[in-house]
């Protein structure tokens, strides 16, 4: 009777029953995974139930929580959010007065961005300069990546870092020993 549940179901089951781990790999790197269902449907991942912000008022507005605290502990100039999605924690930022960029792997994220600022892209082939940031975060996005690309991904984000740079993952942690591929999150803390 819960419809969180019914589509919780469907996402486990269209992400481990109905496609090889090696295809969920292959649609995660691509970005095809993370399509409309996954964050407008899926029941396990609160955060992503009702992107963009437009369609998901909620009063816990983790984003600007998110924001508030970085602004406060880093007080960055210039900060890059990886895997930003629709950039919700991009445009708090910039609401506080940082000059913020984000870039996420899903087209259809980025179609309803809710802020100029995110761009489609890899975190494995950034986009900007060396040296551009001085902040780097990320609001579970790593647990997305795959082992095999972690190295790339963090050599890209100490890329576009200044030296004095500081770089905030903010990733779930799981209580499974070994660690194992849960839905979408390819590898975990």
């Amino acid at each position: 009777p819960d419809p969180a549940r019914v589509w919780e179901v469907a996402a486990f089951l269209k992400v481990r029953r109905l496609a090889s781990a090696s295809d969920v790999i292959a649609r995660a790197r691509s970005g095809d995974l993370y399509d409309e269902s996954y964050f407008t449907k899926r029941g396990g991942g609160a955060p992503y139930v009702g992107y963009p912000a437009s369609m998901m008022l909620d009063a816990s507005a983790w984003w600007e929580e998110i924001a508030a605290e970085i602004v406060e502990r880093h007080r960055p100039r210039r900060a890059l959010d990886v895997g930003c999605a629709t950039g919700l924690v991009v445009r708090a930022l910039e609401q506080r007065g940082v000059e913020a960029s984000g870039i996420d792997v899903s087209a259809w994220a980025i179609e309803h961005r809710v802020t100029p600022a995110a761009v489609l892209g890899s975190a494995t082939s950034l986009p900007w300069p060396d040296g551009t940031f001085d902040l780097v975060v990320s609001q579970d996005f790593m647990e997305h990546v795959h082992p095999d690309d972690l190295p790339s991904v963090l050599a890209e984000q100490v890329r576009v870092m200044r030296p004095d740079a500081v770089m905030v993952h903010l990733i779930p942690f799981y209580p499974f020993d070994p660690p194992t591929q849960v839905d979408a999150h390819l590898c975990q803390a």
